[in-house]
């Protein structure tokens, strides 16, 4: 089983039972995070590696900011 699978299906399955247990969309954002840095770290190449760890902490980043303004927002 390639790596990047094996990822979704470990980090999807925690991502989704934690979510389930607290019923807050934290965990299920980290896994997908996770996720996609394991496949990140399986494309071909110095480059595209490099360029898709940026942009994933780019989402990431605006991601968590989209957050906290919604959060804070709707209280």
């Amino acid at each position: 089983m390639p790596l990047a699978v094996l990822s979704l299906f470990v980090f999807g399955f925690l991502g989704l039972a934690l979510t389930a247990r607290v019923q807050h969309p934290g965990p299920i954002a980290v896994a997908g995070i996770l996720s996609a840095a394991v496949v990140a770290s399986t494309l071909p190449g110095i480059a595209a590696k490099m360029l898709a760890i940026v942009i994933l902490f780019i989402l990431t980043a605006g991601g968590m900011y989209m957050y906290s303004r919604l959060g804070s927002s709707l209280q």
